[in-house]
């Protein structure tokens, strides 16, 4: 059955991701993602709980200069119960407002009491590994 509140919640996510700044987008990540959040991304290890959010966040600030993500476009695919289906492209931006990466991306949102619980995004990582050494990954 469609949960059409968990739809709402995950648009009102992606749009509070949009920043401005690197704060409003943890801050994002804090409102709308469960304390013990697992965060998959295909090919990379699993990101579990918000303070590793925090910190994966922080250090791709460090790397590429992070400041937030913005959706151009995206579409539901489908809900049922606690799942929501979401294709989208993102770019990730840095604090010039210069697109870093640009991924178009499935992802696939479970929620728990209102708040995404696991978080796994299915992608080619191309853009990622070329820009983005495997040594910078490792202090993640």
């Amino acid at each position: 059955m469609k949960n059409l509140d968990n739809e709402k919640k995950l648009m009102e996510f992606f749009e509070a991701l949009k920043g401005p700044s690197l704060e409003d987008t943890i801050a994002a990540y804090k409102r709308y993602c469960h304390p013990s959040i697992v965060w998959k991304n295909s090919g990379f290890p699993d990101i579990v709980g918000f303070d590793a959010v925090e910190h994966l966040l922080r250090e791709q600030k460090k790397l590429f200069d992070f400041e937030r993500v913005k959706v151009l476009q995206h579409r539901l695919l489908a809900s049922d119960g606690d799942h929501v289906f979401f294709e989208r492209e993102d770019t990730i931006v840095n604090s010039k407002d210069e697109v870093v990466f640009a991924f178009d991306i499935l992802g696939v949102f479970e929620f728990e009491d209102g708040l995404i619980v696991r978080w796994a995004d299915y992608m080619d990582t191309t853009a990622v590994r070329e820009n983005w050494d495997k040594s910078s990954f490792d202090s993640l």
